[in-house]
């Protein structure tokens, strides 16, 4: 998968998903589903071509550890 299908995907408001499997972060989109490779995830980040948060959703409690992940909506409507 490459880092502008990730950026499209989080523009339209498809959330990514992060847990873990044997010792490894694993990313993924739902429906339809899709394996997201981590340096994929963290290069689409580091692009700033939207504004990626955390769900809240934290695996113990850690920052860096939310299970979901959003593009950050503005005031306005509009996502970043």
């Amino acid at each position: 998968m490459k880092v502008a299908a990730v950026i499209e995907r989080l523009a339209k408001g498809d959330s990514l998903r992060l847990g873990f499997s044997s010792g490894q972060r694993r990313w993924w989109f739902e429906g339809p589903y899709q394996v997201v490779p981590e340096h994929v995830v963290h290069a689409a980040v580091r692009d700033g071509a939207v504004a990626v948060i955390e769900a809240g959703d934290s695996l113990f409690g850690f920052t860096g550890n939310s299970q979901t992940w959003l593009v950050e909506e503005a005031t306005d409507g509009v996502h970043r």
